[in-house]
């Protein structure tokens, strides 16, 4: 699942979409700052949990999204609690690191959680697949990018793996005759 976010969020992957759905995450967040930085198309950093300098504890945050103004973070819990007493105090010490105006930090699970204290929120992964859904809704995003966010919200509605029915949904998306 982290890959998943680290691809679909990172402008710069070759999912197609561009800076959509990351846009589309900030409006659901209601990190304005972060939206604006989006729509400027200022440079975006994307960082794994094993890419991130700031990061001091033996458990680092799962993506932290980076902007010359804005940081957010987002700890993403598929199946686990929180990983050991102080997990999120960790990581909200490593966005207070990273040093940005303008920082949040959000929890993401399969299931709804209360948000852990001094974090910003938390969502659920359906919640997730929505946003995605709506980029997957958008004309304005290429085929591919529509496609790759429409299984990206799939996999995150159903994470079973029911496939079957974003895939019928998605090759609607596509012209036999032009391809994606």
């Amino acid at each position: 699942y982290n890959r998943v976010l680290e691809w679909i969020l990172d402008p710069e992957e070759d999912h197609g979409a561009g800076h959509a759905p990351l846009l589309e995450v900030a409006k659901g967040l209601r990190f304005n700052e972060l939206a604006k930085d989006v729509k400027g198309k200022l440079a975006v950093r994307v960082d794994h949990n094993r890419a991130i300098p700031e990061a001091q504890g033996k458990r680092r945050p799962d993506i932290v999204i980076r902007t010359d103004r804005c940081a957010l973070l987002i700890e993403n819990k598929v199946l686990a609690d929180e990983s050991g007493e102080g997990q999120y105090e960790e990581s909200l010490g490593d966005l207070k690191r990273i040093g940005k105006d303008q920082d949040r930090a959000y929890l993401l699970s399969r299931e709804t959680r209360e948000k852990p204290p001094n974090w910003d929120g938390a969502h659920t992964h359906a919640e997730f697949a929505e946003w995605m859904q709506k980029v997957s809704e958008n004309d304005e995003v290429s085929r591919w990018g529509r496609l790759s966010c429409l299984l990206v919200a799939n996999q995150f509605h159903d994470p079973k793996g029911h496939r079957a029915h974003a895939l019928r949904k998605a090759s609607r998306l596509t012209d036999p005759d032009q391809g994606f």
